[in-house]
């Protein structure tokens, strides 16, 4: 019997738990200041969490098990979007801080200023470094964004809701397929061959004489001829 737990229907279900989970955890990461990972990123974060739920979803999912999948999803997409806007943060402040330290290098080789501004750089070169270190710290900082007990909270608390949402569409997937009853065809089944009676013949038969049962009668010569004498 063809049902949710398997074929096209099991893909689709996985599909709908794999985007929620991923929209998500995509958009606490967002509002904790998080950068939006690329393109392919997204893609590969999506496939994975997909193949993560069509594994889970081979059987009917009551509430606890979506909240649960959710809750795991959550985990584990906060982790992977973290790792990609850290990565993605170090290779663009890097070049700054490079910048930054260049600066400071040929501020300190400058020649010396008059008494009473001794190594200290021109004003321009001071302001560019802390331009470009302020916006590498920023880049940085903006990263964490909401911690700590707050985070963990407002994630836990949005995984409960869609779960409860997710799972009352679960619940009406297998209702739907119950009443449906989605079965494979069953093979024809060819009707019996129906053979003619013999038909009758109608052919003329001869009458048939009676034979009535009983002696033959008295044997003796022909009546009325003449007796031989022997």
């Amino acid at each position: 019997m063809l049902g949710p737990a398997s074929g096209a229907l099991r893909l689709t279900r996985a599909l709908a738990l794999a985007l929620a989970a991923y929209t998500l955890s995509l958009g606490a990461h967002l509002l904790g200041g998080g950068a939006p990972p690329s393109l392919r990123g997204t893609a590969v974060l999506v496939f994975v969490t997909w193949w993560l739920c069509v594994i889970v979803t081979g059987r009917r999912l009551g509430r606890l098990a979506v909240t649960g999948l959710l809750g795991l999803c959550q985990v584990l997409l906060h982790e992977a979007l973290a790792a990609t806007g850290s990565a993605d943060a170090c290779l663009s402040v890097a070049p700054a801080r490079a910048m930054s330290m260049m600066h400071a290098a040929m501020g300190s080789c400058a020649p010396l200023a008059p008494a009473g501004t001794t190594g200290m750089p021109s004003p321009a070169m001071a302001g560019h470094a802390g331009s470009q270190g302020l916006t590498g710290l920023t880049g940085l900082t903006g990263l964490t964004g909401l911690t700590g007990l707050t985070m963990v909270l407002a994630h836990a608390a949005a995984a409960v809701l869609l779960g409860l949402c997710l799972a009352h569409g679960e619940a009406a997937v297998w209702f739907l397929a119950s009443l449906v009853r989605l079965r494979r065809p069953s093979p024809l089944i060819r009707p019996a061959i129906l053979r003619p009676l013999p038909a009758r013949s109608t052919v003329a038969h001869a009458p048939v004489a009676l034979v009535r049962p009983g002696g033959v009668g008295r044997r003796g010569p022909p009546w009325g001829g003449p007796l031989v004498a022997a």
